[in-house]
């Protein structure tokens, strides 16, 4: 029996994997460029190597969280599916679109019974919002210029009501990290300016994968936390 469900989880991740994924860039692709970004040209995602590639990340992405609960791993593929979606516009835009952003938060309900309770959700909403607010004033401050879109303010406090508190700290910490050291590199290599602007979504979005799909399932999470918090 045990064996049999596991079959059926690979089965149901290959299949969601693979529309999920050749899904995502055929659908942004075909959205209204009204809906992705106030500019007029249209910047379409390769579909090759972009389809298979997001494919199969999907398809081990989906296994492992199914594996772990089938509610959740439907949840969290709606979530993947959206943050994909907004890494994309992002990168192409510099935007974090609305409509993704309106998935993103109809996904959050598929874990209510996950992420601790309510209220954890709702502080998690209002520190993601808090935090990523005080650093986009700080950057006005220091350095006369924003250095991050409301969108990517929203998209943290969006996710924040998805993973709670803890959930949300430890995303920030290492959307950071990942951050920190991408700026570092390109800097280093004479790929970015020090004032120049580069999409973030991409990286929350990096973070937000790694908590939800690695670190949440495993089953001493809870040390995890504390280790990191």
């Amino acid at each position: 029996m045990i064996h049999g469900m596991l079959i059926l989880k690979i089965a149901i991740s290959i299949m969601l994997g693979f529309l999920m994924g050749y899904g995502s860039v055929y659908v942004f692709n075909k959205l209204p460029i009204g809906w992705l970004s106030d500019e007029t040209e249209i910047k379409k995602i390769p579909s090759y190597p972009w389809k298979p590639t997001i494919a199969v990340f999907l398809m081990f992405s989906l296994l492992r969280m199914f594996v772990y609960d089938m509610p959740y791993g439907l949840a969290g593929g709606v979530t993947l599916f959206a943050l994909i979606g907004i890494s994309m516009s992002d990168i192409k835009y510099l935007t974090v679109p609305d409509i993704y952003l309106i998935l993103l938060g109809i996904s959050s309900f598929g874990y209510l019974n996950f992420y601790g309770n309510i209220y954890s959700n709702i502080l998690g909403l209002l520190v993601g919002f808090l935090i990523m607010f005080l650093i986009n004033l700080f950057g006005k401050i220091f350095h006369k210029k924003s250095i991050l879109g409301f969108g990517d303010v929203k998209l943290c406090a969006l996710l924040g009501f998805i993973v709670g508190i803890n959930g949300i700290l430890i995303i920030i910490f290492i959307f950071s990290i990942l951050s920190g050291l991408f700026a570092i590199g390109a800097l280093g290599l004479g790929k970015l300016k020090m004032k120049s602007v580069f999409p973030l979504a991409p990286f929350i979005s990096m973070a937000s994968w790694i908590y939800i799909v690695l670190i949440f399932p495993l089953p001493f999470r809870e040390e995890f936390f504390f280790i990191v918090l």
